[in-house]
């Protein structure tokens, strides 16, 4: 039966320690010898752990340039759709419509520029994404408090669960991508995190799904407010004990 490979990252490195110790117990030796072998066995083991977390650390590296690489080739693809589309309004006499458009891309960028001043970078990403995820879209994000209050759970909650949701509403919808506005409040009510949602899309499976697919049934309530919004309060799990972001 193989050995798998995160078993083998630690396996190599510690054989050094595994020999010393072996060599302890299987000779009498006297208590200088002993002490020799247990100081390059202790030795040992500082030197495999180090090399472990190196081995981690290049891994982590490496994950996170494939992140970056293709958060760069989505942006690439959106860029040039645009492109298109605007050489499109040219190629067809319709200069009155470039305006209208480039404007529209300013204030997309004025807001992710906003987005990325957010004090929790993993729910800054998850919005500033959100353009990319459903191009066309009309996202419209509020904050009506203050983001370095919340604690870091919560914005790692927040930040999957906004992830999981653009991906349950693009696949609930049949509406053209110009008809659709999204607008998404982030709110206080005591310590518990509120993000209102309110769209002309079906809201409600989407919301439940993300729910699930972001593991936080325990974390999260949801409840419908009128017609066209919902609200996701994000309960503080440090307070309650069921933190799961270590």
């Amino acid at each position: 039966m193989p050995v798998p490979d995160k078993w083998k990252a630690w396996l190599k490195p510690t054989i050094p320690a595994g020999i010393m110790l072996v060599a302890m117990t299987a000779y009498p030796w006297p208590w200088w010898g002993r002490m020799i072998l247990g100081a390059v066995a202790w030795a040992s083991i500082v030197w495999a752990q180090q090399r472990v977390e190196r081995v981690a650390e290049r891994k982590l590296l490496v994950r996170e340039a494939e992140t970056v690489l293709r958060w760069l080739s989505r942006l690439r693809h959106d860029w040039l759709n645009e492109i298109q589309v605007l050489l499109g309004y040219c190629s067809m006499n319709k200069t009155d419509r470039v305006r209208p458009h480039l404007l529209r891309l300013a204030k997309e960028m004025e807001q992710e520029r906003t987005l990325s001043q957010i004090s929790h970078p993993l729910l800054a990403v998850a919005l500033i994404q959100l353009r990319h995820h459903a191009p066309g879209w009309r996202w419209q994000i509020e904050f009506h408090m203050e983001t370095s209050n919340l604690s870091a759970q919560q914005g790692y909650d927040a930040a999957v669960y906004v992830e999981n949701l653009a991906k349950c509403l693009t696949t609930v919808t049949a509406v053209a991508p110009e008809d659709v506005s999204v607008r998404m409040v982030f709110d206080w009510d005591g310590d518990t995190l509120l993000i209102s949602l309110t769209s002309q899309l079906p809201l409600a499976d989407a919301v439940e799904k993300a729910r699930v697919q972001s593991g936080l049934q325990d974390g999260t309530e949801t409840k419908r407010n009128g017609e066209n919004e919902w609200i996701i309060r994000f309960l503080n799990r440090s307070k309650t004990g069921k933190a799961w972001l270590m």
